[in-house]
């Protein structure tokens, strides 16, 4: 046995005997300060756990994975156990470099189907955002994939425009025991003739614009996605729907001061006086034409006569007479938000078809009076029905918005597919490697570094040493050559 083999084996008595003293005082100590059983449990596992993490720390202090026979001097044995220190240090760093580079690390795939099918794609833009399919055909017509169509106000296709009823009224005229009186509601025949026109105009505009309209090209270069794709052809219909009544407004404004400037003779005489008078006796007499206004307001419930050279308003209720003499009688029947004025077109836009509702005795009472047969059996607007107009809503506000009540559209997103026609389609798979993989690759590339190290570290400490000692050598001479 060697002197160094001796040391150790005493040292190694030495520490036993102390520990022995140790649990001996600790075991004196718990019998003098009586301490409970459950505090003596806690303590003797603080004792062990010290001892443990003591004798670890003692173990990795001693480590020498790099022990030679060949080796046995103090100070190699000194540089072994740095060397085991860095290694463990760079292989543990390189270690965790390498699980960290491979849990974060994800490879990148570009998958590409060809010919994909609506589903198909349907189902890869709810699993992937990356999703590319270049259409064929750029730009698409919204008619191909784009269907609307208006429903109308109920007096468009009502009793009120038909045929029937414009000559109903005009025969109630000529039978009545009256001659014509433009304020009498018989005479108000060519009002619904005018309505009729209106309905018809309203929906040649509507036809046109939506056959403008379908004409719109989509363009897209690559397949839109269903949300996208409603979310931008819904916008576009709101914006047509928005746009369209401004087409007739502008036309109807026109007609409107055109008409009440030059002051066009109505058709009715409604707004015009005819004044006849010969120059000499015996002579033959002339006409002459005043312009001329009404006696009352009705509607507005005031008795100023107004003229039709300065107000666009100016006229009154129609009513039922039972005499002819002048507009100063009261006429037996007033009818309620229907209005004559001084031209068709401001008679029709003032009034209101309050009279013709279901829920309103004005017909029965019209028709009582008259004696006239359709007049009576006229089938009533429903008030039941849904509309987004009040029942006593101006027709001017029934024409400005084309008498429309709503709008029935229809996306198909299945034909704006086939018309793009998407040959192929594109998406990105990113994958993480498994926990298996990163096993391996840590393990592969662990073991290489390991080979590395073990031959790198040992001279990594020498020259360390080396030039540590040297730079020792260095300070000295340094301060005895200042001395």
């Amino acid at each position: 046995m060697n002197i160094r083999e001796q040391s150790s084996e005493m040292k190694s008595s030495v520490y036993r005997t102390i520990d022995h003293l140790r649990i001996t005082i600790f075991i004196d100590l718990t019998e003098v300060l009586k301490v409970s059983p459950s505090r003596l449990f806690f303590v003797g596992a603080l004792h062990l756990l010290r001892q443990y993490l003591e004798k670890i720390w003692h173990q990795i202090i001693n480590l020498n994975i790099f022990q030679s026979s060949n080796q046995s001097d103090p100070s190699d044995i000194t540089n072994q156990k740095w060397s085991s220190r860095l290694f463990i240090l760079l292989l543990s760093l390189s270690s965790f470099i390498l699980i960290l580079y491979s849990l974060l690390n994800a490879t990148t795939r570009i998958v590409e189907i060809q010919n994909p099918s609506p589903s198909t794609v349907e189902a890869l833009q709810k699993h992937t955002t990356s999703l590319q399919c270049p259409c064929k055909v750029l730009s698409v017509s919204y008619e191909h994939f784009l269907q609307i169509e208006p429903h109308y106000h109920q007096a468009c296709s009502s009793e009120l425009v038909t045929f029937e009823w414009i000559q109903a009224l005009n025969s109630a005229l000529d039978n009545a025991n009256i001659t014509y009186l433009y304020t009498d509601f018989r005479s108000s025949g060519f009002t619904f003739q005018l309505l009729l026109s209106l309905c018809d105009l309203a929906d040649a505009i509507i036809f046109e614009a939506l056959s403008k309209f379908g004409k719109t090209q989509l363009v897209a270069l690559q397949l839109l996605e269903p949300d996208l794709f409603m979310k931008e052809m819904h916008s576009a219909i709101q914006q047509f729907e928005q746009n369209l009544p401004n087409e007739l407004l502008t036309l109807l404004n026109l007609i409107r001061q055109m008409t009440f400037i030059n002051q066009f003779v109505s058709a009715s005489f409604a707004n015009v006086l005819i004044h006849y008078a010969s120059v000499k006796p015996n002579t033959e007499s002339t006409a002459t034409f005043l312009v001329d206004g009404f006696p009352s307001l009705a509607y507005n419930s005031t008795s100023q006569k107004c003229s039709c050279v300065n107000d666009f308003e100016c006229g009154m209720n129609w009513g039922l007479y039972a005499t002819n003499n002048s507009l100063t009688d009261d006429p037996i029947y007033v009818i309620p938000g229907y209005y004559v004025r001084c031209f068709p077109i401001e008679s029709l836009l003032g009034s209101t078809l309050e009279c013709f509702y279901d829920n309103h005795s004005c017909l029965t009472i019209v028709g009582n009076i008259i004696n006239e047969t359709l007049i009576s059996n006229l089938t009533r607007l429903n008030s039941s029905q849904s509309s987004r107009f009040p029942i006593n809503s101006p027709i001017g506000d029934l024409v400005i918005e084309l008498f429309i009540e709503s709008w029935s559209e229809t996306l198909l997103y299945s034909s704006y597919f086939a018309q793009c026609q998407p040959t192929s389609c594109f998406y990105t798979v990113i994958k993480r490697k498994s926990f298996i993989e990163i096993v391996t690759l840590v393990s592969g590339l662990v073991g290489g570094a390991s080979i590395i190290l073990r031959l790198v570290c040992p001279y990594v400490i020498l020259v360390s040493i080396y030039i540590f000692r040297r730079f020792l050598c260095f300070g000295g001479l340094t301060r005895q050559s200042g001395k």
